[in-house]
């Protein structure tokens, strides 16, 4: 089958046919979900990955590809070496585009995801050690940034997930179980793939969503997918599906999945369209290299990978600390800055001490006069109240309606000097204002009060 256009895109992934001759097609929402290849030695595990990964990338998503032993580079060629392949950029390994040290797994992992380009991390020429240490940065960094869709293809998965993790290896496993259980939340899916089911880490392999089983023999591997359909299959399909593994042909699997409309299939992979770099060398013959591979633009990668770098070095504890004592030390050689001294003049001990006597004096004169004046204050507080309550008095009464006749009656008699009898009132008032006076004996104060009645 010819190439896909860069442009094209795929509504599913064909990566076969069922026993009936019909494509087997699978939904893109695969790529966000983990799936297990298990599979003796050379029986096509890598060579159906390769097929996924040309779906994938296909559909206008990114596989990424952990390669331990260096089997993948030859997606970049064509299957018959004469055309260019898909655009993977291939970082270590023999066939490098780029280099890979056991340091850069979060740099790589940040232009990853920045630029969203498929690539091969080949392993092949790291030791154990530097191994891990190279993945625990990229598949952390990978899990903590990511937010869209990649998927992740992990080659001899049981290296970095192993079933009894020692030092270095439990880190690197713990990064691997966050991507298989959590992953999907943060549009990361995963391909692990082994030939040793039985020591892949069961917690990891448990998780999986998608069952891809191709020829195993041993019965401790196969033991291992019996504990996976515990979890998730049919006890019925099982048996089926197990009494054939051992004499499963090359190129042919069976996919199980409850969760993708209870899938439950035996199909034959398709023919890779990538050049199959992955072939065992049969004795006697030659092989062919491809003569055209896919081009990457290593510049603008470059400058990529460079920004990353940058980034992940400036958050470098190591890096920090050595900044701050690069500064320390620059500090440390500057001369000391010029010191100004400024004279204050300070009393002495005699001006202290008449200050301290003036200021008892003050004191004392406070308190001797402070109780006279609040006497005098209370005083005058209760002179205030007593005008602020005769005031309120004569308000009352001005505020009252007058009587019509300002005159009142009298409700006692007056014996008048002289007569015999009161005159009328109407008289005695006309009397009054002509000027005639009654009572000529009587005293000063008894007029005024007559008068004023």
């Amino acid at each position: 089958l010819p190439l896909r256009s860069k442009t094209m895109t795929s509504p599913t992934l064909i990566l076969g046919s069922r026993a009936d001759g019909l494509p087997f097609a699978l939904p893109l929402e695969l790529v966000t979900q983990s799936i297990a290849i298990l599979a003796k030695r050379g029986v096509g595990k890598t060579y159906t990955a390769a097929v996924l990964c040309e779906e994938i990338h296909d559909a206008g998503v990114p596989p990424i590809i952990i390669d331990p032993t260096g089997a993948h580079w030859g997606l970049k060629a064509s299957a018959d070496g004469k055309r260019a392949g898909l655009p993977f950029v291939v970082f270590g390994g023999e066939r490098a585009d780029l280099p890979l040290n056991d340091d850069a797994g979060e740099v790589i992992a940040r232009a990853i995801v920045s630029q969203r380009f498929p690539a091969i991390l080949d392993l092949s020429l790291l030791r154990k050690g530097q191994i891990h240490r190279f993945l625990v940065g990229f598949f952390e960094t990978l899990y903590r940034i990511n937010r869209q869709a990649l998927h992740l293809v992990c080659d001899e998965a049981d290296v970095y997930a192993p079933q009894k993790p020692f030092g270095e290896e439990a880190r690197t496993l713990g990064a691997m179980q966050d991507i298989v259980r959590r992953g999907r939340i943060r549009g990361l899916g995963c391909t692990l793939i082994t030939q040793r089911p039985q020591v892949l880490n069961k917690d990891v392999l448990t998780q999986c969503e998608v069952l891809i089983a191709m020829r195993l023999v041993h019965p401790k591997d196969i033991g291992a997918i019996k504990e996976w359909v515990d979890v998730h299959g049919d006890p019925a399909q099982a048996r089926a599906m197990i009494v054939s593994l051992p004499s499963l042909a090359v190129g042919h699997a069976w996919f199980w999945s409850p969760g993708l409309g209870d899938l439950f299939e035996r199909v034959t992979i398709r023919r890779r369209r990538t050049f199959d770099s992955s072939a065992t060398p049969k004795p006697g013959e030659v092989r062919v290299s491809p003569e055209k591979f896919a081009a990457v633009d290593l510049a603008q990668l470059g400058t990529e990978l460079a920004d990353a770098a940058r980034v992940v070095k400036e958050n470098d504890p190591a890096h920090l600390r050595a900044e701050v004592a690069r500064l320390t030390g620059e500090l440390s050689r500057k001369p000391a800055a010029a010191v100004q001294t400024v004279e204050v003049k300070v009393p002495d001990a005699a001006a202290l001490q008449a200050m301290r006597i003036n200021l008892r004096d003050v004191q004392s004169s406070i308190a001797a006069i402070r109780e006279p004046l609040t006497a005098q204050v209370e005083r005058l507080d209760r002179i205030n109240n007593e005008i602020s309550a005769t005031a309120a008095t004569i308000e009352r009464q001005l505020s009252q309606p007058r009587p019509a006749n300002p005159i009142p009656k009298p409700a006692f008699s007056i014996q008048w000097a002289g007569e015999k009898s009161p005159p009328a009132v109407a008289e005695v008032t006309a009397k009054v204002e002509q000027g005639f006076t009654y009572g000529a004996k009587l005293s000063k104060a008894e007029r005024l009060i007559l008068t004023c009645l």
